[in-house]
């Protein structure tokens, strides 16, 4: 007969790995292989798809941007301050899903395009205001749809941030939107062999 301590032992036990179990799928996906990407998430691929032939921008770039922002993490925010070194502070800014949008321009989105009720950690929904936004970038800034670098400058800073030249002052953030148009073109490449 198994006492009770060693019962509320295993059945923590059970639950630990049954949780853990979950993430699994998640973990066995390689995030750089698009491949990989579509075979775990097919409804991801329809969902970028969707996002590229109504704002026209390559979904090879769609993706490149949310692996760069969240590495594909629904949840995924920005760090937080450190009070006295070890507690938790307020984090940088608002940024929040797959697509690390602030709270003031995930509301503007939902604005002009009337998607009431689209959630920053619903891929489909992320994705779209990643096509979305770009395509405006795009726009009005004359940028090409396939120039993934200066879009993902431009998609960091905001559009004035990036028209004043606020990135050229920042070398990690121009490594990343070199990382961005890299991952665009792997990502291209890839869609060719998938189907």
């Amino acid at each position: 007969m198994i006492n009770r301590p060693m019962l509320s032992v295993f059945i923590k036990m059970s639950v630990l790995v049954f949780l853990l179990s979950g993430c699994g799928q998640h973990g066995r996906v390689d995030f750089s292989n698009i491949c990989s990407i579509y075979k775990a998430f097919p409804e991801w691929e329809q969902a970028a798809r969707a996002a590229e032939h109504q704002h026209g921008i390559p979904s090879s770039l769609l993706f490149a941007v949310i692996h760069q922002e969240s590495r594909f993490l629904a949840d995924a925010r920005p760090q937080r301050d450190r009070l006295f070194g070890f507690l938790p502070g307020p984090r940088f800014s608002s940024a929040y899903g797959f697509a690390q949008v602030l709270d003031a321009t995930w509301q503007n989105y939902i604005t002009q395009t009337g998607h009431q009720g689209a959630d920053r950690a619903h891929f489909p929904d992320a994705v779209d205001f990643v096509g979305w936004y770009l395509s405006a970038i795009a726009t009005r800034g004359r940028i090409p749809v396939t120039d993934g670098y200066r879009l993902y400058l431009a998609y960091h800073e905001g559009y004035r941030g990036y028209l004043k030249g606020s990135w050229r002052r920042k070398k990690v953030l121009i490594n990343a939107a070199k990382r961005v148009a890299n991952r665009a073109k792997q990502y291209q490449r890839g869609m060719a062999r998938c189907r």
